[in-house]
């Protein structure tokens, strides 16, 4: 059966294959690609392109020559702008079957929009996104020098390199990280996300590290896994001691990284308090992921900056300055900046951002309230991440623990003796 998407604007009557009527069970998972086929059909009635193009690829692992499923592709992306591809996916169709009615059709009333108006959809032109830029690479001997005091300062993003390339955890590779983890901190409870963590909706299953790490390189089954995101993501938030344990292998860290050591020493003065702040606030964190598994784009609400080292592998980021781009960047997990759908969110078309590639033994750093998301590279991707405090975002934080001590906002469960440390803090 087939059945019409209906008008699209100026492309009229594209169509899309509904195949294998009836519906299958919620829980039930799929047999072959045309049940994913009609998987992705519904997705993209219910206006979830992006969801339904993973679904279509995924369908075309099993089903790589259907005709169907690859006309039902280039509708998609014609639906999202990307016209090129969706004449590449068309032309894939008809290259199988020549006398494929829809392909055909589709294909041509494709080719007219695009003559008629190039670059538009409908009466509204297609925004074309901004060019992207790269990150600053400072090196770790000149963060110090005169010129690169805004980074210094922790005003700016940018790249340190020739860092973390001379620490132990990177000299003896990842699989001697790999090693340390299971031994010395395998019973430590780590966030372990086998579905990737590419949506905000997305909940981790707490196990310990050892755990994790099994069932990064040999999945058993047990933990429920949508192939439509792939990617599988290990998040250790670190306790302090065994900070202090990794820390050893950590060296040099360049002191404006290390600043929070010392500020969480001298105002709460306490380990077990300093560990408590660690582990609800996510301060430190051990990130391990396969390749194209990755962080939704997001702002961390402590509002605090950060850095992360790259131990193994390499990562690809988007950071997008707020205050240059307000108004642009939606909500968090809207947007997927590294494919982003321009005709859903065009404002996102205008924003200034930074897209680039950090390699094995940079590091990166970002300023408060700075947007960011980030996509692995290879298979494994290991980080070591860091929140800091410094006179940039010290009035953001205060206000972001305050408002969680007096009022619960972000749910961190905080003691009160740790809230009534924290008023310290605030003045140092």
């Amino acid at each position: 059966m087939k059945i019409a998407t209906g008008d699209w604007q100026c492309i009229r009557a594209v169509r899309l294959a509904l195949l294998l009527p009836g519906i299958v069970a919620a829980l039930a998972p799929p047999q072959t690609g045309m049940d994913l086929n009609r998987q992705a059909i519904e997705l993209a009635q219910n206006g979830d392109l992006h969801g339904a193009l993973d679904k279509f690829h995924l369908a075309l692992k099993f089903e790589p020559e259907s005709q169907e499923i690859l006309n039902n592709v280039g509708v998609t992306l014609m639906r999202m702008g990307r016209f090129s591809e969706a004449l590449k996916a068309l032309d894939q169709a008809l290259s199988i079957d020549p006398n494929h009615r829809d392909a055909t059709e589709n294909r041509r009333e494709l080719l007219e929009f695009m003559e008629q108006k190039p670059g538009s959809v409908g009466q509204y032109d297609i925004p074309q996104l901004e060019p992207r830029l790269k990150f600053p690479r400072i090196p770790y001997h000149e963060l110090d020098h005169p010129e690169n005091k805004d980074y210094a300062l922790g005003r700016k993003p940018f790249i340190l390199t020739g860092a973390a390339n001379n620490w132990e955890m990177f000299k003896k590779g990842p699989d001697w990280v790999w090693d340390r983890l299971y031994t010395d901190f395998g019973n430590s409870t780590a966030d372990f996300y086998p579905h990737n963590m590419g949506r905000s909706s997305i909940r981790p299953y707490l196990v310990p590290i050892w755990k994790a790490l099994d069932e990064f390189r040999h999945p058993s089954g047990d933990f429920h896994s949508d192939p439509a995101y792939p990617g599988t993501y290990i998040q250790w938030n670190v306790p302090l001691n065994d900070w202090r344990t990794l820390r050893q292998s950590m060296i040099p860290m360049p002191n404006a990284f290390a600043d929070d050591e010392r500020w969480l020493a001298k105002c709460l003065e306490h380990d077990h308090l300093i560990n408590e702040y660690s582990l609800r606030l996510h301060w430190r964190m051990v990130l391990i992921g396969t390749k194209d598994a990755g962080m939704f784009f997001h702002r961390d609400v402590l509002r605090g900056s950060s850095w992360q080292a790259q131990v193994s592998g390499s990562k690809r980021w988007t950071i997008c300055d707020p205050v240059a781009n307000n108004g642009r960047l939606y909500e968090a997990g809207d947007v997927n900046t590294f494919a982003p759908d321009l005709v859903k969110f065009p404002k996102f078309a205008q924003t200034i951002c930074y897209d680039d590639v950090v390699m094995a033994g940079e590091m990166i750093f970002y300023p408060q309230d700075y947007w960011h998301q980030t996509l692995n590279m290879a298979t494994p991707t290991i980080t070591i991440s860091g929140t800091m405090v410094d006179h940039n975002n010290l009035q953001g934080v205060e206000q972001e623990l305050e408002s969680e001590c007096k009022r619960g906002k972000w749910n961190w469960h905080l003691s009160s003796d740790l809230c009534d440390a924290l008023e310290e803090c605030y003045h140092l």
